[in-house]
């Protein structure tokens, strides 16, 4: 940290930036094997069916491509199989409903509420929740010729191809992902290490934070399935924990602003390198010029591994069944989830009955469907979506109408629904709004597939600008947020903040306990300066608080560092501090709100001379807020 200075600047939002490309690759081989599902599908309705059944196969396949591209494989094959579950039951649901409008909007409404209330619990449900309320809105107005039956199995028909395509990735390149993820953890740590007391060292270790984050969802997102290492640790895990110990020593030398020792930036990238190239970590060089300085960084990556259940580096092993069926039911009906079901339910009845009264018993669906990608809780960055969703729509639709005004038979609209797919696939990464585009124009050109009516994209962008318009003044601008959040994402930071501060505090506290409690400050520090970033481009009137609560989380995160050090010093030494000491920096702590930042645009927090991990949580804390008095 340059000169004992913490320094935490909020960027000035420009509008063009919602549509900057970001500097992830483009994902060419998940491009290729959407156009492979979707080629396989064509195959498919040659082979057993006719053009109807073709068309409700695509639109399967385009909805699981909205969860096949990104992400982690687990987080991918668990979203498909939500989202697939969600459809079908959505289908039902939607077919039996009669066709009047009263009882269309209550039951689309009634179906959103319990969407909204489990997309809420964690964004595993999301694909889940999400067709669930387009696969009613489908069944109420897609107007397919097909039964119901026929309906469902051809979704999971179109579902299962592209599963099976993208579990076919997974088993061919996981291993690979998972090492290089850990091998840019370690990579990340030595780019820290570089850029200790240096002017890129705050930055070194926001960037070290996400890739953290990164890694740790590779390797155990979506914990609805096993973890690896029932019996023994494998080289991947053995990896991992090496990775997170590396971490710990890292964030604790940059807590107490140290320079690194000479050559431990060195070790760790060849320790990075091993693991990219799938080799045991082996460091060089120690033996032979040992230096007491870099002992901890050694230590760190020549530990012998654990199994997961006794690894406090992550300590998070997965719930047993009851407490996972309990802990989603509590979570299902906080008020928050309620509050997030009631504002989803509120969107999709104006949604269904403006649809129903402007398109009439079919074609309808298209509203709704805006309606639920736009208003997602897991989602948070409202405005950055409807921009690329608006600005993507029309191209889509365009690019849809003047393919649908040439008058293409069903195999031309399929090979050019493919090509749309692949494209969306292959943008999914790197510019959303391209991968609107591609979704919008190969939904359409699917859903014209064995249609009548082939000039459907005028109404698609009409719906389009509709369904944005209802999710962003009667989801944001006009919902009471206040009413349902209890606890804030800030609140909750501070909390798991607070306690793992007495928690590292408390000699007594066992490891295991002791790296829970700093998984959880950890995950919410982080995840909420990420949130806060994300939403940094939104008007003030649908996030009026982002640009006053960044530096605050900023600063938390800081903290969470020093409590790390903390509990090293308390750990070596076995002496708690006073606690009259600790309760007045919890007490700070908590105090911290948008209204005590120093200065929304960029807060400066002078270090001084920090001895002391107290300390420099006492000076961190002097400079948000003030409220705690000199040392």
């Amino acid at each position: 940290m340059t000169e004992g200075v913490r320094r935490y600047d909020i960027p000035v939002p420009r509008l063009w930036e919602t549509l900057r490309p970001t500097s992830a690759p483009w994902a060419v081989s998940t491009g290729i094997r959407a156009i492979v599902s979707s080629a396989i599908i064509a195959l498919a309705g040659v082979a057993f069916g006719n053009s109807a059944s073709i068309g409700v196969a695509y639109f399967a396949a385009t909805m699981s491509t909205l969860f096949a591209v990104g992400g982690f494989h687990r987080a991918r094959l668990t979203a498909m199989l939500g989202q697939a579950v969600g459809a079908v039951i959505g289908i039902v649901v939607g077919s039996v409903t009669p066709n009047t409008l009263p009882i269309a909007v209550v039951v689309a409404a009634a179906v959103a509420m319990v969407g909204g209330m489990v997309a809420a619990i964690d964004p595993a449900f999301s694909a889940f929740s999400l067709l669930l309320v387009v696969g009613t809105a489908y069944g109420q107005f897609g107007g397919s010729p097909l039964s119901v039956t026929d309906q469902c199995l051809w979704y999971l028909i179109g579902s299962a191809i592209v599963a099976a395509i993208v579990a076919a990735e997974s088993i061919t390149v996981v291993p690979r992902r998972e090492r290089q993820d850990i091998s840019a953890l370690l990579a990340s740590n030595a780019a820290v290490l570089d850029a200790l007391g240096g002017p890129g060292c705050t930055q070194a270790r926001r960037d070290l934070a996400d890739t953290a984050a990164v890694c740790r969802a590779t390797l155990y997102s979506y914990r609805l399935t096993l973890r690896r290492g029932t019996y023994a640790v494998d080289a991947i895990e053995a990896a991992a924990q090496a990775a997170r110990r590396v971490t710990l020593v890292v964030i604790s030398l940059y807590a107490k602003g140290a320079p690194a020792p000479p050559g431990a930036s060195a070790i760790v990238r060849s320790a990075a390198a091993d693991v990219a190239e799938g080799r045991v970590i082996a460091v060089r060089g120690f033996d032979t010029h040992p230096d007491p300085g870099l002992s901890p960084i050694v230590a760190a990556l020549t530990a012998p591994a654990r199994h997961p259940s006794l690894d406090d580096t992550e300590s998070a092993t997965p719930p047993t069944v009851p407490q996972f069926i309990s802990s989603t039911i509590k979570t299902a009906m906080h008020r928050t989830s309620l509050g997030s079901g009631l504002r989803l339910a509120m969107c999709v009845a104006v949604a269904t009955a403006g649809a129903s009264a402007l398109h009439g018993e079919h074609h309808a669906f298209w509203l709704v469907l805006t309606v639920g990608v736009v208003v997602r809780p897991e989602l948070q960055s409202v405005f950055v979506r409807v921009i690329n969703r608006i600005a993507g729509s029309i191209i889509g639709a365009v690019v849809a109408a003047a393919i649908l005004l040439t008058g293409p038979d069903d195999w031309v609209l399929a090979l050019c629904a493919a090509i749309s797919m692949g494209l969306s696939a292959l943008a999914a990464p790197k510019i959303y709004g391209l991968f609107v585009i591609g979704i919008t124009s190969s939904t359409l050109l699917s859903a014209s597939i064995g249609e009548v009516n082939r000039l459907a994209p005028e109404l698609r962008l009409l719906d389009t600008l509709l369904g944005c318009t209802v999710a962003v003044v009667i989801g944001y601008v006009l919902w009471p947020g206040k009413l349902f959040a209890t606890h804030t994402p800030l609140e909750n930071a501070k909390r798991s903040t607070v306690t793992y501060l007495r928690a590292a505090a408390d000699p007594k506290t066992q490891p295991l306990a002791l790296g829970a409690l700093r998984r959880r400050a950890y995950d919410d520090s982080h995840g909420l300066r990420r949130n806060l970033q994300s939403a940094v481009l939104e008007p003030n009137r649908l996030s009026p608080t982002v640009r006053t609560e960044l530096p605050i989380a900023l600063a938390l995160e800081d903290v969470a560092d020093d409590i790390s050090d903390l509990a090293f010093t308390v750990a070596k030494t076995g002496i708690a501090p006073a606690a009259a000491e600790i309760d007045e920096i919890a007490g700070a702590i908590m105090a911290l709100g948008p209204h005590s930042a120093t200065h929304p645009g960029s807060a400066l927090l002078h270090i001084g001379n920090a001895d002391g991990p107290l300390v420099r949580m006492r000076a961190t804390l002097v400079g948000m807020s003030g409220l705690v008095g000199p040392a």
